[in-house]
């Protein structure tokens, strides 16, 4: 089959190829869509129709395989990977990372000619991440002070009353990033990692403005 017969987008199947590698990195590897692209398009009909980002890796399209892994991905490869890697060293599921390596291989084979090729990121690429990465932490921190001032000033507006906090079986979570580090914290301080955008396993406890070990 030739190469233009084949859709060039960047999968995967989150549920079938995704491994806990480290507290907060679970990453995924690489699928090919074996769909026919539209017309002279590279991609076909459904991953034309694809969103490049949120919080379902196995929605999204991850790139074209002849362009670089885009930092939303947590695909094996990308830039959020080595970020990993370098916080947490290589992965030890020696089994996964092969078999990640070798999705890679075939996906570089599907596409031919042109193929974007793994490369481990350079210190220099991985402090231009980090600078990034911060500085859209500090952003979505001012916003959602912003959201949480405007919102007490409603609450105080509308009700004279004091809010009542009631007993509940069930948690309320709230999404914090940390960095390249996405968690979900409970009210109560139990901290969740994020598994693909929702809430995952339950790993640390945040006690006074700091992480703290389980028990």
């Amino acid at each position: 089959m030739e190469r233009k017969e084949k859709c060039l987008a960047r999968l995967t199947n989150w549920d079938k190829t995704s491994c806990r590698l480290a507290p907060c990195m679970t990453a995924s590897r690489v699928i090919v869509c074996k769909n026919v692209p539209l017309g002279s398009s590279p991609l076909c009909q459904k991953c034309m129709e694809r969103p490049l980002d949120g919080k379902y890796q196995s929605r999204m399209m991850h790139g074209l395989l002849t362009e670089p892994i885009p930092e939303a991905s947590r695909l094996y490869g990308g830039p959020w990977y080595w970020l990993q890697v370098e916080k947490h060293g290589d992965p030890k599921e020696k089994e996964w990372l092969e078999a990640a390596i070798e999705s890679q291989r075939v996906a570089e084979e599907w596409c031919g000619e042109g193929a974007w090729k793994v490369q481990r990121m350079s210190a220099k690429d991985i402090k231009m991440v980090k600078a990034k990465a911060k500085a859209k932490e500090k952003k979505v921190k001012e916003k959602v002070q912003n959201t949480s001032n405007m919102a007490a000033k409603l609450l105080y507006k509308e009700s004279e009353d004091a809010p009542v906090m009631l007993q509940t079986d069930s948690y309320t979570l709230r999404k914090e990033v940390y960095g390249d580090m996405e968690v979900f914290i409970s009210q109560n301080g139990l901290v969740f990692e994020s598994d693909g955008g929702e809430a995952g396993e339950l790993i640390a406890k945040y006690v006074d403005g700091e992480f703290v070990d389980l028990d």
